[in-house]
């Protein structure tokens, strides 16, 4: 009896708590708040599900405080976006639509300091603290007259909490009086809409991939053709793909190295993460990184002996959902391979993300758990770079440390105006255009003419089973993503985030392109262009034969090179650091030295090296 008094003693104290007045003006996140400006020129609505599309479309014409001179358009969880009479102020247009009964909501909109348009509907993402019991939360959902239609998720503890009729505020002002309470890790309105990366998408064709292969700039590729002589990749690491859906069946991938049954699609909810018709932005992304090799047809993946996972995130027509449990529970499902597989070595490759500016505390959260558990998660930066000065585009979640953000630069190293810069970006691949209006990325498409090709441009070159315009920082996080499988592959004894991030990073190539390109890291390119055989040639140190392994037959290669000149094997190879086991850049008798150490009297593996001897 007592400990129910005392609950609901707390319960009262809490909802008073909660019924404080809240500032909308801005949302919480771990940055604190992030303000907001009330735009004054669309509201946010959603009509009573009994009412026609055709009464919909009309309202505005019918509706004085709305400007019918502008097409209406339909937004996420069925609301509406509406222009506001110029002559209306945005709090008379509000209050006027309350009195309309076929109206379920009529919400504010608001921008971004960044610019970033955040349209409410009437969901709200919530992670309550540990202690907060289930009485307490049913009891504070009455209060407000919400309704949580899921939760809560494993890891971060994300609930979906929907607004009624009749609850008393719009979706930014509950979320803050819940973060407000205390009570709560997070709460925020689920106003961010995930954005793809690439542009309009205006081994017969690896002469065409130059992000590989840079014939005209030589120095402006990924060095992947060097790195194949270390590794092609493993079948027993993994790739997460999450997009706008993959493909099964192409010529140019291996159907068994796509684990189809281990997909999903978080859009419509289902086992089917093909993408719609016309829709191939993951297929392009899925080809850049596990397309077949030396098959005599189609493009080069960079990792193509790695299995794939496809999850996707995006509708049809390639469009998010505001939904944030989304891109949270496709992460969570990546991690889930991870786990019950017991640790295989995995990357997880984004090519989207939410404009600056923004910041998504459960999306955050998701991403620590694949950071402890040594998942490392590669984001695209984003294509907002020619909205705002250099360093100051950078988009979310690649502007966080706990990811490895990608940028692009054109065949000629110069940085593509386009490519988000900024705190958080880590290095730059190849991904430009051929021209203003279309990218110049060879890669895979949907067969026949379901993808982008020939619905958005052809390819002269091609077959209607490949694309040759696919571009934007879309076509550069794969490629990080794929050295990253390869990496993997060599050595999936490398478990931790932090290392694998300063592999990537560290044998980055500095000083490749234009006066953005400053000495050491910068906003435009971060620690420079990524480099797939440099990634290796770090993790493979003291295996100067290259068969896989540092064993005995490496100390007699390395006798052989110094003391008989590679009279009968030759030098290390495929390059001569190989056999620098002790990262003094230099192949002695140190090494030799380190390796019997190793082999012999329990001492120290050869390190990961950060030396090239440039």
């Amino acid at each position: 009896m007592f400990k129910h008094i005392v609950t609901t003693i707390m319960t009262i104290m809490i909802v008073a708590i909660l019924a404080s007045p809240a500032t909308a003006e801005h949302y919480y996140c771990r940055l604190g708040q992030m303000p907001l400006v009330l735009c004054d020129s669309i509201v946010s609505i959603k009509f009573d599900a009994s009412i026609p599309t055709i009464n919909i479309v009309n309202f505005a014409i019918e509706t004085e405080c709305l400007d019918g001179s502008h097409d209406v358009e339909k937004y996420d969880r069925d609301f509406w976006i509406y222009h506001v009479n110029p002559e209306w102020s945005i709090e008379n247009t509000l209050s006027s639509l309350q009195s309309y009964p076929s109206l379920t909501f009529a919400f504010p909109v608001y921008v971004s300091e960044k610019g970033a348009v955040h349209k409410l509907n009437d969901l709200f993402i919530v992670s309550f603290r540990e202690a907060v019991t289930q009485e307490t939360i049913d009891s504070i959902y009455s209060y407000y007259d919400v309704t949580q239609i899921e939760g809560p998720l494993e890891i971060t503890g994300s609930r979906r909490v929907v607004l009624t009729e009749d609850s008393p505020g719009n979706t930014l002002e509950i979320a803050n009086l819940f973060y407000e309470s205390g009570l709560v890790n997070y709460s925020q309105p689920a106003m961010f809409v995930p954005q793809l990366h690439a542009f309009t998408p205006n081994d017969s064709f690896f002469i065409h991939q130059y992000y590989l292969n840079n014939n005209e700039h030589e120095e402006i590729d990924i060095d992947v053709t060097r790195a194949w002589d270390i590794t092609t990749g493993s079948n027993q690491a993994v790739v997460a793909v999450i997009d706008a859906g993959c493909i099964q069946s192409h010529e140019d991938l291996d159907s068994s190295r796509v684990l189809w049954n281990r997909g999903w699609d978080y859009y419509d909810d289902d086992y089917d993460p093909s993408p719609g018709n016309n829709s191939a932005h993951g297929v392009a992304c899925q080809g850049i990184i596990t397309a077949k090799l030396n098959n005599s047809l189609g493009v080069s993946g960079i990792a193509p002996q790695c299995k794939m996972i496809p999850i996707k995130i995006f509708d049809a027509d390639e469009y998010g959902s505001s939904d944030n449990t989304i891109p949270e529970k496709a992460i969570n499902r990546a991690l889930s391979y991870y786990r019950f597989y017991k640790y295989v070595p995995m990357v997880i490759s984004c090519s989207w993300g939410y404009r600056p500016g923004t910041y998504i505390d459960n999306i955050a959260a998701i991403i620590d758990e694949a950071v402890s558990m040594g998942v490392p998660i590669v984001f695209s930066s984003g294509n907002y770079g020619q909205y705002f000065c250099i360093g100051q585009s950078m988009g979310f979640p690649a502007s966080l440390e706990t990811t490895i953000g990608v940028g692009a630069v054109e065949n000629d190293g110069d940085h593509w105006i386009y490519s988000s810069s900024g705190a958080g970006i880590d290095v730059v691949a190849p991904s430009g255009f051929a021209s203003l209006m279309y990218g110049d990325i060879y890669t895979t498409d949907q067969v026949g003419m379901l993808g982008y090709n020939p619905a958005y441009g052809e390819c002269d070159s091609t077959s209607y089973d490949y694309m040759c315009f696919f571009g934007g920082t879309s076509g550069a996080a794969p490629q990080v993503a794929g050295i990253l499988a390869l990496v993997r592959s060599r050595r999936p004894d490398i478990k931790d985030f932090h290392t694998l991030k300063n592999i990537i990073d560290s044998s980055a190539v500095d000083g490749i392109g234009d006066q953005y390109d400053t000495p050491g890291w910068d906003d435009a390119y971060g620690y420079g262009l990524a480099n797939a055989f440099r990634a290796l040639l770090a993790v493979s140190r003291g295996d100067a034969n290259n068969d896989g392994t540092v064993d005995p037959l490496d100390i007699w290669y390395l006798i052989d090179y110094i003391y008989t000149n590679g009279y009968q094997q030759g030098e290390p190879v495929p390059h001569l650091l190989m056999g620098d086991a002790n990262c003094d850049t230099d192949v002695n008798l140190l090494d030799i030295l380190l390796l019997i150490g190793y082999l012999y009297n329990n001492g120290d593996a050869p390190p990961i090296c950060f030396k090239y001897g440039d």
